[in-house]
């Protein structure tokens, strides 16, 4: 099989991040095998897991009303990607940052709410459904009430040339994910 090996290095940095590892087992003529390993700790049952997940959403709305009751007007970001692991972890990490999220799943849901809602930050996956990162870049880039916004390109995978093609297509800054709490930070 070929590919980009996109896959692969997903499921390394994933592990990684939750402290495991990717093991590789080859023999020519025979294939390979990829063992991923994850510690893991038994919460329960499946209904407890559901639970925690809505807990933990539950969490982020606190947080977010909690800061909406001071008063102060919080910076917003709109993330723009169709995955909804990302969407969660980043939001999350917004939220920590004292700052509002807003989501939009598609490029075309993203360019209407970025016109509507003028946020402070634009996150934009380049492999969003139905346009690409670039065309949607360049259209936030034309719009005069988005002027001086800016635009962050995320992203996957990297091949050779493409930050700069990214860069050169009205994008601001590249960041590869996952990205961390201290990336989040960053921008």
């Amino acid at each position: 099989y070929t590919g980009t090996g996109l896959g692969l290095a997903l499921v390394s940095r994933l592990a990684r991040l939750h402290n495991g590892s990717v093991a590789l087992e080859s023999a020519k003529e025979n294939g390979s095998r990829f063992t991923v390993s994850i510690p893991w700790e038994r919460v329960g049952s499946t209904a407890l897991h559901a639970s925690s997940e809505t807990m933990k959403a539950m969490a982020i709305q606190r947080s977010l009303q909690r800061l909406r009751a001071t008063g102060e007007k919080l910076p917003s970001v709109l993330l723009v990607e169709d995955a909804m692991l990302c969407i969660d972890t980043l939001t999350a990490f917004f939220v920590g940052e004292r700052c509002e999220v807003l989501t939009a799943r598609s490029g075309q849901e993203g360019l209407a709410l970025a016109r509507q809602l003028q946020p402070t930050l634009i996150l934009v996956d380049i492999h969003v459904p139905d346009i690409d990162g670039i065309e949607a870049a360049q259209q936030i880039r034309s719009a005069p009430e988005l002027a001086g916004r800016p635009v962050v390109a995320l992203t996957s995978l990297l091949l050779p040339g493409d930050p700069e093609r990214l860069l050169e297509g009205g994008f601001d800054a590249v960041r590869t994910l996952p990205l961390t709490q201290h990336d989040v930070a960053a921008l």
